[in-house]
């Protein structure tokens, strides 16, 4: 890896969503990008059991904050920066990305010179519970016009440092998503110059435990959808559920364009439907899933535990989902069977349009069904 700067180039397999002031996303923006790379960063650096402070909590004792003054003594003393950064307990994220009082080690920079704007395209609305459209949106990138990232040192930043920066990139390559909404199918990405990250020595690390979200508190599951026939097929047949009441025209031709095109299908809605209710407990339910809500005249929002991808093409007839999260309890691999029974149980239901008596409607009539399989990930070890 050339410590000088770090150049990666990456292909969208699902949309990727970085929202701007009003809601849209006009533009990837630097911002987004690095603070998913920040939050993982976070997590990765609890599980190699390094002490990191909680800048999103409003207690201002928990949040890393430099002394200026104290800083510029330590080092005129012949102080390394590291250690009068240690002096102040700044921890290891906020020494590379940044507190108050003390600027990052590290610059992004987005590039790209084209990419595609698939907003609008296809709406889906909930099956079962809930009037609400849900908006396949996002940009998307392809190997001859990719988007670049590329990190530049403004500070002198560590071999380990480096080496933690390119296991969380990997992390979030081959088991998460980047950007805004991921939560909601969109942001998994593909790396084209692989190269770019070498082999870290972190793989063979154990991880331990804190109070707060490491790598052990997380499932990690990619799973396979095998369709019966050519996704190009089942398109065609208009059977994919959208909308009950949908324009058969317009989501049609909208769905037909994101897989002939982008090679995904907006699949993300259906399973999360399916899944919120594998918690029947209410405030349970909302804690891992997340929920909008009125309180006193003002709408609360409270953020998902549970992510969940669209389908990305793996061959004509296959494509491939991802479901990771946290904050599910001690027995993660209980509550992942629990998600698999669910989804063998009612994705075939939920993905396409019900049977029905009229023969003239166009509705899955014709025998349409996939079958799933499962690859889980939910070690001390995480191996990228």
């Amino acid at each position: 890896m050339n410590k000088e700067s770090m150049t990666i180039q990456l292909k969208t397999l699902t949309p990727i969503w970085t929202g701007d002031a009003y809601g849209d996303c006009s533009e990837i923006k630097e911002s987004n990008i690095i603070g998913t790379i920040r939050w993982w960063y976070e997590i990765v650096s609890r599980s190699l059991g390094k002490q990191v402070c909680t800048p999103t909590l409003q207690s201002e004792d928990k949040k890393c904050k430099l002394n200026g003054e104290q800083f510029i003594r330590s080092i005129r003393e012949g102080k390394t920066i590291d250690t009068a950064l240690d002096e102040q307990n700044i921890c290891p994220v906020c020494k590379l990305f940044g507190c108050n009082g003390w600027s990052s080690k590290l610059k992004l920079v987005v590039k790209y010179d084209d990419c595609k704007d698939i907003s609008g395209k296809v709406y889906v609305r909930g099956r079962k519970f809930g009037k609400a459209k849900r908006k396949v949106q996002g940009k998307m990138f392809n190997e001859s016009n990719p988007l670049t990232l590329e990190f530049y040192p403004v500070k002198e930043i560590t071999d380990e440092e480096w080496k933690i920066l390119a296991f969380v990139i990997k992390l979030i390559l081959k088991w998460a998503a980047l950007g805004a909404r991921t939560a909601q199918g969109n942001g998994v990405v593909e790396i084209i110059n692989e190269d770019v990250l070498e082999e870290n020595k972190l793989n063979d690390l154990a991880f331990s435990s804190y109070n707060f979200p490491d790598l052990t508190d997380f499932f990690f599951v990619k799973y396979r959808l095998e369709f019966n026939e050519d996704i190009s097929k089942i398109i065609s047949k208009n059977v994919f559920w959208i909308d009950e009441y949908q324009d058969k025209n317009s989501d049609h031709e909208g769905l037909k364009d994101l897989w002939n095109d982008h090679k995904f299908i907006p699949i993300g809605f259906h399973i999360r439907d399916i899944i919120r209710r594998v918690e029947e407990n209410e405030d349970k339910r909302h804690e891992l899933f997340g929920v909008v809500t009125k309180k006193n005249k003002k709408m609360i929002q409270k953020g998902s535990k549970i992510f969940v991808s669209h389908g990305y093409k793996i061959n004509s007839n296959t494509v491939e989902c991802r479901i990771w999260g946290y904050g599910v309890g001690e027995n993660k691999r209980e509550f992942v069977n629990k998600l698999q029974n669910k989804i063998n149980d009612e994705l075939n239901n939920y993905l396409f349009k019900p049977k029905c008596k009229n023969k003239n409607e166009n509705k899955n009539d014709n025998n349409i069904h996939c079958n799933i399989s499962y690859t889980e990930y939910m070690n001390n070890s995480l191996k990228v």
